[in-house]
């Protein structure tokens, strides 16, 4: 996968497909962008997945402290 100015290069077994972006796609490309900067850079991406579970630790001990009327801890 290549980001080139307005659109994104894909190699496929038989050939290149391009994808063209629109502006309202721009936030996307700097996802991707990011996302092939960190597979280049070898380390993990801006939006890894590990952020990820730590948010969803934190809403679920949210949510069942609302349910037990009990303060929560946080563990992880």
């Amino acid at each position: 996968m290549e980001l080139c100015e307005n659109h994104i290069k894909i190699l496929r077994s038989n050939g290149y497909k391009m994808l063209t972006i629109s502006e309202e796609e721009d936030s996307r490309r700097r996802v991707l962008t990011e996302f092939l900067t960190a597979l280049a850079d070898n380390r993990p991406g801006e939006t890894d997945i590990y952020d990820n579970f730590k948010t969803f630790s934190i809403v679920h001990a949210m949510i069942e402290s609302v349910i037990r009327h009990e303060p929560f801890v946080i563990k992880y």
